[in-house]
């Protein structure tokens, strides 16, 4: 018998002075490249940063609701699943339209008003001021719409902004 001490044999220690990659915890293998002329396996896709759930950009999309009109809201309105791109959608549909019917409503006005005598001359040149002042004012805040839009801020116009929030959120259009 010798005097020195023996070493324990790895294979006999007790589980919890076993090393890691004794004690059943294996490292994870680490990546290979594919064999060569094979393509690697898909990885899972994550949509970019920066990208709504519908996969446009949510500034983007912001910004063409307003700038193709009705039909931009409406495309956005369908197409996309962030709740703040149906938004902006469903109130530049609901802008757009707003801004037609004015539009008819005062083309109508003007043909009964200018048909009575005497109101015709007054009419006509009320509505020669009043379509260009309307009109700029609809420009002005088109422009203003898409620049909310492509920020992404959640303005809400007065009337119009309460109905196309709840429509876009899947509520009933009252208020």
């Amino acid at each position: 018998m010798s005097s020195e001490p023996q070493q324990p044999d790895p294979s006999q220690q007790p589980a919890g002075d076993q090393p890691p990659e004794q004690a059943g915890f294996q490292q994870p293998p680490a990546a290979q490249p594919p064999p060569a002329g094979q393509q690697p396996p898909p990885a899972e896709q994550q949509p970019p940063a920066g990208t709504s759930q519908g996969g446009m950009d949510p500034k983007v999309g912001g910004l063409l609701a307003y700038l193709l009109g009705w039909i931009g809201g409406l495309i956005i309105f369908l197409t996309q699943k962030d709740p703040e791109l149906r938004f902006h959608g469903m109130q530049s549909i609901l802008l757009n339209v707003a801004i037609i019917a004015l539009f008819v409503v005062l083309s109508i006005l003007g043909g009964i008003l200018g048909a009575i005598p005497g109101l015709g001359l007054v009419t006509g040149l009320v509505g020669l001021f009043l379509t260009p002042v309307i009109g700029l004012a609809a420009f002005a805040l088109w422009i203003f719409m898409m620049i909310k839009g492509y920020n992404v801020e959640h303005y809400k116009l007065p009337w119009i902004g309460d109905m196309a929030e709840n429509i876009a959120a899947g509520n009933s259009a009252t208020a």
